[in-house]
């Protein structure tokens, strides 16, 4: 798809912030906010810089952006686009070369489809027949709330309860879920609570089904958490890693990064997915450039797609000037039933600096020693996520980030 990849290939330089330059200008040595007028071979783009250092820009122009929509270009990775071709639409996903983590998928309406007076026959997915201990809860207006579909879970004998709408207060989806308590040191912390049942969130066939957190209030040359209670083969886990000023420089076997905000000097904020094997050890272990304070989490969810685990790539927003909110620009995803998941991270210590997280998102933890909190949420529909805004009781220096995972089906 030669309209995605705008530059610096194949493309001519008109106009930059209205004057007239040669080609070759480079992304990263441009200033934030500049906007560039590209054109290539068919088509005219408007381009407006949001951070030359990491790739991210808002384009509008050609067939493909007819609205402004966020792109992180990545001049130097090389791969297949896998399009999709459906009767009124058509999808698309970038698969990089091996070792390349830039991924780049969506889906967009086909233009000039014929009308049709045919009415599509619905697809009912039947429904699993529940276990003797489960009880149907009855819906107050069955006619406006959709079928829900359990996905059975590791615990032997899960109560599920479909929550219809769920609000930034909402406490029934809240559920502490750490692990049982490591081998302790003077460096590690960690926060055990009993094994966690599974939650389904509404109307989709991902659970939340557990974390693990560590917190290091002393410096140390690692990170390592604890694998979450009752994790098994097949479930995906997602883990969120904030430095006091240090910098990660090797991950867990196995783990994918999903962004990494290190242009701060403090913080300095990763996150990562795993999918889980049958001979996973006990704990993960992130080292570190140099010892450092720092705090880290685990997530484990069930029902999520093991071939392509996120339905969108990760926006991520920081300031290095102190600020009480910041805001993650949407993420798009192409199906339904895909749960968001995203951080914020402080630069602080203290637990009575408060961060809440956006509404409609879900708090799974909210750590100290290098402030954090993680928070998730359902994405219903196919579509745009909207902004999401972290909101902090104090003004600080602070990094998120905002994904979205795909479901199995």
């Amino acid at each position: 798809m030669s309209d995605t990849n705008l530059f610096p290939r194949a493309a001519i330089l008109d106009a930059w912030s209205g004057a007239e330059w040669d080609n070759g200008v480079q992304i990263d040595q441009l200033e934030d906010l500049t906007t560039l007028a590209v054109r290539t071979q068919n088509s005219l783009y408007e381009i407006t810089v949001l951070n030359g250092h990491t790739g991210e820009v808002m384009v509008r122009g050609g067939k493909f952006f007819p609205e402004r929509t966020a792109l992180r270009l990545e001049g130097s990775t090389f791969g297949v686009t896998k399009l999709t071709l459906e009767p009124t639409s058509y999808s698309w996903e970038f698969l990089p070369e091996a070792g390349r983590n830039f991924q780049d998928s969506g889906t967009r309406s086909c233009r000039n489809v014929p009308a049709t007076t045919a009415t599509p026959t619905p697809i009912t997915t039947p429904t699993p027949t529940p276990t003797p201990t489960m009880t149907a809860t009855p819906l107050p207006t069955p006619t406006a709330t959709p079928t829900l579909i359990t996905t059975p879970t590791p615990t032997p004998t899960p109560t599920m309860t479909a929550t219809p709408t769920p609000t930034p207060t909402a406490t029934p989806t809240l559920i502490t879920t750490p692990t049982p308590t490591p081998t302790p040191t003077p460096t590690m912390t960690t926060t055990p609570t009993p094994t966690p049942t599974a939650t389904l969130l509404a109307g989709a066939g991902i659970a939340f089904a557990g974390s693990s957190t560590t917190v290091n209030s002393a410096t140390t040359p690692s990170l390592v958490i604890a694998k979450p209670a009752g994790t098994a083969a097949g479930d995906v886990l997602v883990a969120s890693v904030v430095l006091n000023g240090s910098a990660v420089s090797s991950a867990p076997q196995g783990w994918v990064q999903i962004a990494a905000i290190t242009q701060l000097s403090n913080p300095k904020m990763y996150a990562y997915y795993h999918i889980v094997g049958a001979d996973d050890p006990p704990t993960y272990s992130w080292a570190l450039s140099s010892a450092a304070i720092g705090s880290g989490g685990i997530a484990r969810y069930s029902g999520v797609n093991t071939t392509s685990p996120l339905a969108a790539p990760a926006s991520t927003a920081f300031t290095a000037t102190a600020v009480s909110t910041l805001t993650a620009l949407a993420v798009t995803t192409a199906g339904p039933g895909a749960v968001l998941i995203g951080a914020a991270a402080l630069n602080s210590s203290n637990t009575a600096v408060l961060i809440t997280a956006p509404g409609g998102m879900a708090e799974r933890w909210d750590l100290g020693a290098k402030r954090q909190e993680y928070d998730d949420a359902i994405q219903p529909a196919a579509g745009s996520s909207g902004n999401r805004t972290w909101t902090f009781s104090s003004a600080r220096e602070a990094a998120v980030w905002l994904a979205a995972l795909r479901p199995t089906n």
